[in-house]
């Protein structure tokens, strides 16, 4: 696109030429208008040429300055590549330990992990004990920690606060974080940035991105889970849908910067 406009300008600078030289023809056409002296021509050449070669020497630094970012570009994206890359192996390492909770015999990582939330909660919603409770709470009924240790629902309760409540760090986002601050800093062509960051939001964000806006937005409600983790009001136990919870910490940068 910037080449084509380049292009287009020196279209303009040529047919501008052209019609000067045909104008000056029809103006000497009348013979004694070329009985000038060599300092009436001079004032009148000097300043044109002048004016040429300085749009010639931008123009040329330009595509120069341009050609140069270009090529900076080309050896800087690589290297945000491999790192993408990077990040994306370690995070499918990262297995899910599904050990108190019941699956669909699939492979969950750092980076599908909503994907089993998503499940959990689903099998949470259809889970007698934890309906009956959550009646309750809605009627203000108080509820205390030790109560629902004995629930049929309460490891489902202990999985979620471990990938969700609880998450911390566990997934890399800070990393990725200042990984994406790099790009946008870095001396790369936007379109390169915007390609960088198009991957790392499709390739490892999309399902985490997905998760909280379809809580956030849906008109079909997600069930709140039991903060059993909020020490000082253990006695005193409040429901909140996950995206409630510092889950939804990293949600909002995201969702600018990409």
């Amino acid at each position: 696109m910037k080449y084509s406009k380049i292009l287009i300008g020196l279209f303009i600078i040529i047919i501008v030429l052209l019609l000067i030289d045909i104008f000056t023809g029809i103006f000497y056409w009348n013979r004694t208008n070329l009985l000038f002296d060599s300092s009436e021509f001079n004032n009148v050449s000097t300043p044109i040429i002048g004016i040429i070669s300085f749009i010639v020497y931008s123009l040329a630094l330009f595509l120069a300055f341009s050609q140069n970012k270009t090529i900076l570009s080309q050896h800087l994206r690589p290297y945000y590549e491999r790192e993408i890359n990077r990040t994306i192996n370690e995070l499918e390492k990262e297995k899910i330990d599904t050990v108190l909770i019941e699956t669909d015999g699939k492979e969950y990582n750092g980076i599908n992990y909503p994907n089993l939330i998503s499940n959990q909660l689903m099998i949470l919603s259809k889970n007698t004990d934890y309906l009956k409770d959550l009646t309750d709470y809605e009627n203000e009924t108080k509820f205390k920690t030790e109560y629902l240790k004995k629930r049929s629902y309460y490891p489902i309760i202990v999985f979620l606060y471990q990938y969700t409540i609880g998450l911390y760090n566990k997934f890399r986002y800070d990393s990725l974080k200042e990984l994406i601050i790099e790009i946008n800093e870095a001396k790369l062509l936007n379109e390169d940035k915007r390609i960088l960051k198009k991957r790392i939001k499709k390739e490892i964000l999309l399902d985490y991105i997905s998760f909280v806006d379809f809580e956030q937005t849906s008109l079909i409600e997600t069930p709140p889970i039991p903060n059993i983790y909020n020490f000082p009001n253990r006695n005193k136990i409040e429901f909140k849908k996950i995206s409630d919870s510092n889950f939804k910490d990293h949600y909002e940068w995201f969702k600018d910067k990409l």
